[in-house]
This record gives structure tokens, C-alpha cells and sequence, in this order.
């Protein structure tokens, strides 16, 4: 699929949590079950209109930069799992949603895992896509910041960000529409020392007793280049209520392969129709 699509989210606002602010982006036309989709380090919630596009014929769909990305505050003083997780219940809290479906990629997925473990009765089903319990090695985390660090500042055309990203000009597209644009370019909102301290907090151990705490069902989505260990991805799919998924990409599945991946999350939330 080429080109960018159509954006389908048809509100925006700003939610509180605790000192921090979260823009809220939500397709609103439909009651129903709830949707909350979770970016990666580094993304913005646009990454997910496609997603949101194929979903919103059938639930409600909510989602938001997270703290330190995009448009929410830039440098939050509390960069921890919790404080994530919080975040989470704050825009359930503030849409009157009490409980929801958590779709995830990478960092995201993490968020809704820590979610799922400490808020139990607002997550009714986990999709977690790229995602594992986090205790990456330090050289692991430092190579990814390095190369957050790496981004010219400002990235003079999408041509240019494909080549730093070393990916197809349809995902580096969705990548370059979440910078800032300014006559000379774009420029990315975060800050990499603040993709750093988020990253820190996934790698510092491996979540298992958050992973043993999930009680809802989940799917785990892996991409056949995948930057998950396969003892991680063997581990979590042992435990009853979890399927596994596959889609033929490398770790931004949802972007590189993304009708495999409505497939997929379609038949996970059976609203197929």
C-alpha cells in the first residue's frame, strides 16, 4: 500500500496525568468496546492511523503520544513504568472508559503489559506487537539511543529520513509526518537523553512478575526479523491464554506489512466480519 492515508481520528484533546499532559487523539463515532493503541519509543500517535482506520467500523479507537513524545509534555520529570501504566488509566479516566483492549508496539506494548499487571480490571485484552518483558543488555539500550542521536536535526526532506531510518519511503513517511516542520525541515519531538531514561526503565530486568501477573488474554505479534529474544517470545507464549502471531517484516510490523498486520489484529479482536 503506498501513499499516506486519509487521517481518521476525528478529535483530539488534552488529558491530565498527575504534571504531565497527554494529547489525546480518538475516533469518536462509534460506541462500543475500546481500543487504546500505544506507539514505540520514538513515535507519535499518528503512526496508527491506518490501524485506526481499519478498526473504527468496529470499536472505538483512542490513542496517544506518550509522555515525552510527540505533542504531550516534551520532559516529564517521572519517566517510570508506573508513571506510564498511569497514563494509560488518566485517558481511560478522562474518556469514561472503565476498561479497554491495549494494543502496543515495542515500548507501547511494554506500557501495556506494566498496565495489565498493576490495573488489572481496566484491560480486558492485551495485544502486544514486538513487544517482550524488557532487561535489553546496556549495549542493546545504548546502540538504540545512539542511534536516536544520530538524526540530523533538522531531516531536510523525507528522502533524507529514509536514509537514516534505512527502511521504504512508506514508513519512513509516517515517521517524518510526526517531526515538526519547519521551512528547513523537520525535527524530531523528543529528546533522545528522554528516550534514554524510558528505555533504561524497560531494560533495567526482565518484567516477569508483571508478565505473571496478566490475567487477561493476549496475543503476542512477532515479525519474522524480529527484535525480540526468541526465549522471551517462547516463555510468554507458553502460558495459557496466549496466541501468537507472526507477520513476514522486521520490528515496525504495523507499518511495513500493514494489511498482514489489520489481518491479524482482526482476527485477534474476531471482528472480522
Amino acid at each position: 500500500m503506498s501513499g499516506r492515508p486519509t487521517d481518521p481520528f476525528t478529535t483530539a484533546v488534552q488529558v491530565s496525568s498527575g504534571d504531565v499532559h497527554l494529547h489525546v487523539a480518538t475516533v469518536d463515532h462509534l460506541d462500543g468496546p475500546v481500543v487504546v493503541l500505544l506507539h514505540g519509543l520514538g513515535g507519535w500517535h499518528g503512526e496508527w492511523a491506518r490501524t485506526a482506520a481499519a478498526l473504527a467500523p468496529h470499536v472505538r479507537v483512542v490513542a496517544f503520544d506518550q509522555r515525552g513524545h510527540g505533542l504531550s509534555s516534551t520532559r516529564p520529570s517521572d519517566l517510570s513504568r508506573a508513571a506510564h501504566a498511569d497514563d494509560v488509566v488518566a485517558v481511560l479516566d478522562a474518556l469514561g472508559v472503565p476498561a479497554a483492549t491495549l494494543v502496543g508496539q515495542s515500548a507501547g506494548g511494554h506500557t501495556a503489559l506494566v498496565t495489565a499487571a498493576a490495573h488489572p480490571e481496566r484491560v480486558d485484552r492485551l495485544v502486544l506487537v514486538e513487544a517482550g518483558v524488557g532487561g535489553d543488555s546496556s549495549s542493546n539500550q545504548q546502540a538504540t539511543i545512539d542511534w536516536f542521536r544520530s538524526w540530523p536535526s533538522p531531516v531536510s526532506d523525507v528522502d533524507e529520513l529514509t536514509s537514516v531510518l534505512g527502511t521504504t519511503t512508506q514508513v519512513a513517511e509516517v515517521w517524518w509526518d510526526g517531526l515538526a516542520h519547519a521551512p528547513d525541515g523537520g525535527r524530531p519531538r523528543w529528546d533522545a537523553d528522554v528516550l534514554a531514561q524510558v528505555l533504561a526503565g524497560i531494560g533495567e530486568r526482565e518484567h516477569w512478575d508483571e508478565w505473571d501477573a496478566v490475567a487477561c488474554p493476549t496475543t503476542l505479534v512477532r515479525a519474522t526479523r524480529s527484535a525480540i529474544p526468541d526465549a522471551q517470545i517462547t516463555r510468554m507464549a507458553g502460558r495459557p491464554g496466549v496466541d501468537l502471531a507472526e507477520v513476514d517484516a522486521g520490528h515496525d510490523l504495523h507499518l511495513e506489512q500493514p494489511e498482514a498486520w489489520h489481518d491479524v489484529l482482526l482476527a485477534a479482536l474476531s471482528l472480522h466480519a
